[in-house]
């Protein structure tokens, strides 16, 4: 891919208009709250992002040392 784009230059990506980005519970699919740790970044166009949140009670907060343990099993 280096090669491909080398005669491009480096710019950053412009988050589109009526784009928006949600931490999401990746069990769910509603939005997680601030203190999960297992919650995953989603773009939406606006007005499309999920409206319920995810019980408190059911979040993981674990920092996860597990998080790559397949990896190196």
């Amino acid at each position: 891919m280096r090669d491909a784009v080398k005669n491009y230059p480096d710019t950053d990506f412009t988050i589109p208009s009526g784009v928006v980005f949600a931490s999401i519970d990746p069990v769910t699919g509603k939005l997680a709250p601030a203190n999960a740790s297992n919650a995953i970044r989603e773009a939406f166009i606006e007005g499309t992002e999920p409206k319920e949140r995810i019980d408190s009670d059911r979040v993981n907060t674990d920092a996860g040392d597990d998080f790559f343990k397949e990896d190196i099993e």
